[in-house]
This record gives C-alpha cells, sequence and structure tokens, in this order.
C-alpha cells in the first residue's frame, strides 16, 4: 500500500510528469529513451487490463520470471469494473504484490526501470507502476578468502547490494538502525548504502559525509569503494593513514556499527567501508571478537608495530633463543612485541650503570633450556617480560626449565590473571606494566 508521505509525493509532483497516460505516446518516448531496438536484454510486453491498454517494460535476467508470469495471469482475469479509475487506486487495489510505487518522472521512471524494477505504463494513467521483482544474479554467501576466522560465522559479502543489507539487517534487529539508500554517477546511477545507529552515530560525520555524497560529480564510480573514497575524503600527502578500512565480514560491519561507525555499501562490490577509523582499527581482526578480553589483548598486543631489530639476514632456528647484549646484572628473557620494550630498557638501564642482556626467545615450545640455564647462572637475576597472560606463557616454561635445572628466582612481568582489557595498544603495555619504564623500574627494584 502507498502511505500517506508517498501520495502527498505523488499530488506534488504530477504537474511534472513525464508519463501522460497515453499509452502510445508514453511507449513511444520510452522506447526511444531507452534505445529498445538496440538493447536485446531491455524487453516489453503488451496486453491488455480490463478495457485498458498496457505494457510492461522489464530487463531480462533481472526480473523473477514466476512472479512476473503471475502478476500478468492476475491482470488478463480482471474484468472491466475492476478497472479503478485513479492509478493510486489500482496501484493499491488492484496489484497483488508489496513491493510497488508511482513515478511519472523521467529520472526515477528511467532509473528504477534500469536498476532492474519491472515498469507498467496503462493507458489513461499517468504515472508509471513500478513492480519491484528483482532478482539480481548473484554467488553464494560465502566466508570470505581473505577474511576467514578461527571462530565465528562463515557468511560474507557478495557483488548484491541488497543481499548485504540483508546479511547487516539480519545482524542488528533494533529500530534505531538505519539504512539510507544514495545514488552516485551520472552514467552509472551507482546505489550507495549508508548504514549506522541513529542514537550512537556521529551526527557531524554523518552528515558530512552524506553531503560529499551528494555533491559527487562523476560520470560512474568505476572503481565502487575506491572512487567513492577519493571523492568523500580528499587524501593529503602529509597524512599516510586510511581513512576507511575495508572488510567482506557482516559481523564484522554489524559490530563496528553497534560501536557507533559507519558503513558505506556500494552496489557490485564484496566489501563495506568502515569509518571513522585509526591505526589500530587497521591492525584488528574479526577473531578478536570471537575470543575472550583477554586473549583478545594479546592479538591486539602481537599486532602492534614495533621497530626493526634484526637486519634482514638474521638467522633464525627453532628452539634456539638469540641473546642480545652480554650484561652480567641480570637476565631479561622476552619474546614477541616486548622484545623491543626490553632493548629500551637495556639503554635506559645503561645510564643508571647497570648492565643487563636481553634473550628473545622466539619459539617457546621447543624452549631454549641451554640459553636460559646459562643466563641464570651468569647473571643470578632472571625476569621474564611477555604480552600474554603470566600463567601458562613464557614465564611459566622458564620457571620449568630452571626449577629442574638450576633453582634461583624468576620475576614474571606479564598479563596478571584478571579480567581483560580494551584500549590502544600503546596503553594497554603501559597500564599491565609491561613497557620500557616497567622493565627498568623492575630491574631497579630487585638491584637495588
Amino acid at each position: 500500500m502507498l502511505n500517506k508521505e508517498k501520495r502527498e509525493n505523488y499530488e506534488k509532483n504530477s504537474e511534472y510528469s513525464f508519463i501522460k497516460g497515453n499509452i502510445e505516446l508514453d511507449e513511444q518516448k520510452l522506447d526511444q529513451l531507452l534505445h529498445l531496438e538496440e538493447n536485446f536484454d531491455l524487453l516489453k510486453r503488451k496486453f491488455d487490463i480490463g478495457d485498458k491498454r498496457a505494457v510492461i517494460y522489464y530487463i531480462n535476467g533481472f526480473c523473477k520470471d514466476d512472479m512476473l508470469q503471475k502478476i500478468q495471469e492476475f491482470f488478463w482475469g480482471i474484468d472491466v469494473s475492476d478497472v479503478e479509475s485513479s492509478v493510486m487506486d489500482f496501484a493499491n487495489n488492484q496489484i497483488p504484490y508489496l513491493e510497488i510505487d508511482l513515478y511519472g518522472d523521467k529520472y526515477n521512471v528511467v532509473t528504477m526501470l534500469l536498476s532492474g524494477v519491472s515498469c507498467l505504463l496503462i493507458d489513461g494513467f499517468n504515472k508509471a507502476i513500478l513492480i519491484d521483482a528483482r532478482e539480481y544474479p548473484a554467488r553464494n554467501v560465502q566466508e570470505p578468502e581473505k577474511y576467514k576466522v578461527l571462530r565465528g560465522s562463515r557468511d560474507g559479502f557478495v557483488e548484491t547490494l541488497i543481499l548485504n543489507t540483508a546479511l547487516i539487517r539480519r545482524r542488528i534487529r533494533n529500530p534505531e538502525y538505519i539504512c539510507k539508500v544514495m545514488r552516485a554517477g551520472k552514467s552509472s546511477r551507482t546505489d550507495i548504502a549508508i548504514c549506522y545507529m541513529n542514537d550512537r552515530v556521529d551526527r557531524k560525520l554523518l552528515d558530512r559525509i552524506i553531503s560529499n555524497i551528494e555533491k559527487i560529480d562523476v560520470d560512474a564510480l568505476t572503481m565502487n569503494q575506491e572512487s567513492l573514497s577519493e571523492a568523500v575524503y580528499k587524501g593529503k600527502w602529509f597524512n599516510p593513514f586510511p581513512k576507511f578500512r575495508y572488510t567482506e565480514r557482516p559481523d564484522t560491519v554489524a559490530a563496528s556499527v553497534l560501536e557507533g561507525q559507519i558503513a558505506i555499501l556500494v552496489d557490485n562490490s564484496p566489501a563495506a567501508m568502515l569509518l571513522p577509523t585509526t591505526i589500530f582499527d587497521v591492525i584488528e581482526e574479526a577473531d578478536d571478537y570471537y575470543f575472550p578480553p583477554v586473549t583478545g589483548t594479546y592479538l591486539r598486543l602481537a599486532r602492534i608495530a614495533t621497530p626493526v631489530i634484526y637486519e634482514e639476514n638474521q638467522k633464525f632456528e627453532i628452539g634456539k633463543g638469540i641473546q642480545i647484549g652480554n650484561g652480567m646484572d641480570a637476565a631479561i628473557i622476552t619474546t614477541g612485541v616486548t622484545v623491543s620494550e626490553a632493548l629500551k630498557a637495556q639503554e635506559m638501564l645503561k645510564l643508571r650503570g647497570i648492565n643487563v642482556r636481553v634473550i628473545d626467545i622466539h619459539t617457546i615450545k621447543p624452549i631454549d633450556k641451554e640459553l636460559i640455564v646459562k643466563c641464570a647462572k651468569e647473571t643470578g637475576k632472571v625476569i621474564t617480560v611477555e604480552d600474554h597472560n603470566i600463567i601458562g606463557g613464557l614465564g611459566t616454561a622458564v620457571c620449568e626449565v630452571l626449577t629442574e635445572e638450576y633453582p634461583i628466582k624468576v620475576i614474571r612481568m606479564g598479563i596478571p590473571d584478571c579480567f581483560g582489557k580494551s584500549g590502544k595498544a600503546t596503553d594497554l603495555m603501559k597500564y599491565f606494566r609491561i613497557d620500557a619504564q616497567a622493565i627498568y623500574d623492575k630491574v631497579v627494584t630487585e638491584l637495588e
């Protein structure tokens, strides 16, 4: 049924009608405008509805054949007495399909028709009846090859916009969730969906995005999201960080939208754009949402950008650690992203007259027992540092080795057995006291 708003728009725009209600004239204008004789995939079918002549336009391959056939069969069965005098009444009372609309202007009629909507013209009616019985050719929904997860859902976006928005809507059953559709491109008229939570979104950012899309003056979005991103956000040479992040996972989009972000989907593209974004969003993975907070914290810490420590020709051997420095005051045994923090602490301690060695245990299983025992005997002080729970991690493995081979006190630094935290990687390292300053303080405390 056509609601009050559509009825008002219909009455308001009637004077600007492209469709005049003369079936022969309207058909001739559309045929010329659409180059019907040259387009083999653009078809039309003529028939009678009661005592009125009618013609329906559609694109072969975009319509549900069975639905279109049923609609035509219904029209053939309409008696002359059942034909309404008004196109509004006819659409509401005689068309057995929910998704219908009325347009009389050239832009909407042509755009909707070329988008796959069936266009019905009836003699005497100055509006085209648009029946949305589209069924786009699309591949099956499956897990994206590039964004596989260990846990979680296995569906992913495809090249059809309506399927992609449905995958998000399936996950967010909140009336505050908004999916706004816009178009860009003079020739392509590409559909763009903007998805957000009405009660959580940054309104200034949203208004800016909508305004920028409305101002896009291009012939076509040939590269889908890339063309759109360039039009929406102009890159600056002094800011190399991306303004958007991309994902083909609907669960990631749903989680981001619920956090207040904006998702932009472009028709013919199997990926969504998310904004605003930071460098820490770029290193985030879908798996982070499916693991406990402590595990998710560890995974995000592991992806933080770290300085280059070794030369390109550095050889790594499984089961063999790497010793950096020959300090005799203490041995800092570490792994992963905390290696760079330990090296910073090593330099800070030198200024205080304390010389330590840093042991990079890049493989915990098998662990380098020989190197660990050697450092314990030579320094008499062992401190382990890791971006992991202190239970069952590097510290535990080192303690097991020294308990059997050379029992001494081991100071373990890592994430304690507590509820995990969310935040930037650098902030988390500082919060859990596994950064360079914390290592420095611990060594000084133990030695002095």
